[in-house]
């Protein structure tokens, strides 16, 4: 009973809260291992080192790593775990625009539009740019090329620098909401758009026998054995 009440009152730290640790401004070593210590001191284990708006230090540079590295060693030293995030803000997968700078990563769409009556317009697009991606786009999260080259930006940067600690003091990486359907800053809301990636009727037919566009708009919009009006 008495392990049991000391194990209640100080636990182990998987059963306390870790936070997301909000890294913006410039970063500074000093205020970060100082507020690293006060996450101890009020009985949380560690946190996320989480990219958020007001970020000043390139992310992913090699500032950013040695500000990674060296609060890695300060948690190890202070004797609590801390964690990694996959990327600047979220949701993940652009890596800052690292990897969709390159627009072929980019997200992709299909736009369907009804001409008249029974015909069908089908048009792969590309996700224009933001600003919340840094005016670039966010990933095409159905190509695995694409996804591919997030994991090398990102989680082979880590390993690089701070593989030594994986699952040691560092337990973990958190990833932030990825999807498919990062389309709200389509300005034309009179169109259908959905989810798409280069290449999709090839492997829809490879996969199910049948093409895809040729059978799309189906009885459940009200109209049966429609044919595409264009191919993408």
């Amino acid at each position: 009973m008495l392990n049991m009440e000391k194990k209640f009152k100080e636990p182990d730290p998987e059963y306390r809260s870790a936070p997301f640790w909000s890294w913006n401004d410039d970063l500074e070593d000093k205020y970060l291992r100082h507020q690293l210590d006060e996450m101890k001191k009020g009985g949380m284990a560690g946190g996320f080192m989480h990219s958020r708006a007001g970020l000043i230090t390139p992310y992913l540079s090699k500032k950013w790593m040695r500000r990674v590295r060296n609060m890695v060693n300060h948690a190890k030293k202070i004797g609590i775990p801390i964690y990694l995030y996959d990327e600047d803000r979220w949701p993940s997968g652009f890596a800052s625009g690292i990897v969709t700078k390159n627009k072929k990563y980019a997200m992709k769409a299909l736009k369907i539009t009804r001409l008249h009556g029974n015909k069908w317009k089908f048009e792969s697009i590309t996700i224009p740019p933001t600003e919340w991606f840094n005016n670039c786009g966010y990933l095409d999260t159905l190509s695995h090329e694409a996804v591919k080259e997030f994991i090398k930006s990102t989680y082979v940067t880590y390993k690089k620098v701070v593989g030594d600690e994986f699952n040691k003091t560092i337990p973990a990486i958190f990833t932030d909401e990825p999807n498919c359907l990062a389309f709200w800053q389509l300005p034309d809301k009179g169109n259908i758009y959905l989810p798409w990636t280069d290449g999709m009727e090839k492997i829809f037919k490879q996969r199910y026998g049948y093409e895809l566009l040729e059978n799309f708009i189906s009885e459940r919009f009200g109209y049966k054995n429609c044919r595409k009006r264009n191919s993408i």
